[in-house]
């Protein structure tokens, strides 16, 4: 089960649905609940990480190299 209240734990306070969720899937998959929510975590940081890196590569005043196709 999720925490109910622990006051050394940092957590949002979640719906019950999604907490429900999240339960489920935590047991069919073998993890804890908290393996979980870490993985969902780190997921979502990796992806935002990964879209700025990509945007400020692309505002970089670099000359690239344009493909054209071409129809014969």
């Amino acid at each position: 089960m999720c925490p109910k209240e622990d006051p050394t734990m940092l957590l949002p306070e979640f719906p019950q649905a999604l907490t429900t969720r999240l339960e489920a899937i935590a047991q069919k998959t073998g993890k804890t609940w908290e393996e979980c929510l870490l993985q969902a975590v780190a997921d979502f940081v990796e992806g935002w990480e990964e879209y700025h890196r990509t945007i400020e590569t692309l505002q970089e005043e670099e000359v690239r190299p344009v493909l054209k196709a071409v129809n014969e």
